[in-house]
């Protein structure tokens, strides 16, 4: 009788060669995602959002100044030690309102090649300009940090600031523009840059205010702040007047005439009329 043999084990398929297998849990392992970029928040516009600085109408006199420019980092330096690079943030720092009658100022704009390029609040505590500028301008300082990714090109690019009165479209120009060594275009960053301010435009601007108002007594005195114990700059007699109001502190009202600007109590007027200014 011839000898049975024994049956052969099948071989295991592998997963390649099994259908419907479930592939390893090792092949279907991916890297994790990168990091994501953190933004950088800053006060530049989107380059879509410049528009150009005449819509304003500039004045001559000078209201503040551009205390300092460092481009922004680890080790923060003065601009232009170095030429500037596409991920470049400046920081910048000042003040503004007007120094002869303390006028408050509402914005700054940031200027280069004739465009505003950027906005920033005034709201900081300044008691070395209400010392030795004006009693009325204790909060007058400002910040920014602008990208320099934003910036446009030009043939001659010198960073400005303009400030902007609560009222109207007045700009009126701070000290200490700077000329800037830009990189070649185009400029591509390795950073997240995301403005935090909605452009400031004339158009969005709050009209100026007349007031008609009657004295009663027989002169009362605008003086150069709000508090008897600063001198006078004009008077205002008997009778009904107009004028444009520019600011309250406390008590006080500066009012502007076509002869004379300064403050007086509220309390020595009698308000006939509040109406905005034709334009």
């Amino acid at each position: 009788m011839p000898k049975a043999e024994a049956p052969v084990k099948p071989e295991t398929p592998t997963n390649a060669e099994t259908p419907n297998a479930r592939p390893s849990q090792a092949a279907i392992v991916e890297p994790p995602p990168p990091p994501a970029t953190k933004p950088k928040l800053v006060n530049s516009y989107d380059p879509i959002l410049a528009y150009r600085i005449d819509l304003w109408a500039r004045q001559d006199y000078a209201v503040g100044y551009i205390d300092s420019v460092r481009v922004d980092g680890p080790s923060p330096h003065p601009v232009n030690t170095r030429p500037l690079k596409p991920d470049d943030v400046l920081s910048l720092n000042g003040w503004a309102g007007h120094p002869r009658f303390g006028l408050q100022m509402r914005s700054i704009l940031f200027t280069l090649c004739d465009l505003v390029i950027g906005a920033a609040d005034i709201s900081s505590e300044r008691p070395d300009v209400a010392a030795t500028i004006h009693p009325n301008l204790a909060r007058s300082g400002w910040s920014a940090r602008l990208a320099v990714t934003h910036f446009p090109d030009c043939d001659k690019p010198t960073l400005g600031a303009w400030a902007v009165a609560p009222t109207g479209t007045l700009a009126w120009p701070l000290i200490g523009a700077v000329p800037l060594k830009l990189p070649a275009p185009p400029r591509q960053p390795t950073g997240n840059y995301v403005s935090t301010v909605a452009p400031v435009t004339p158009e969005g601007a709050d009209p100026p205010r007349i007031w008609t108002f009657a004295v009663r007594a027989k002169v009362v005195n605008l003086r150069q702040c709000g508090d008897t114990k600063y001198a006078g700059v004009g008077r205002i007699p008997t009778g009904t007047h107009k004028a444009f109001f520019s600011g309250r502190a406390g008590d006080w009202v500066l009012l502007q005439f076509s002869d004379a600007t300064g403050w007086v109590a509220e309390r020595l007027l009698t308000i006939q009329k509040d109406e905005e200014a034709p334009q």
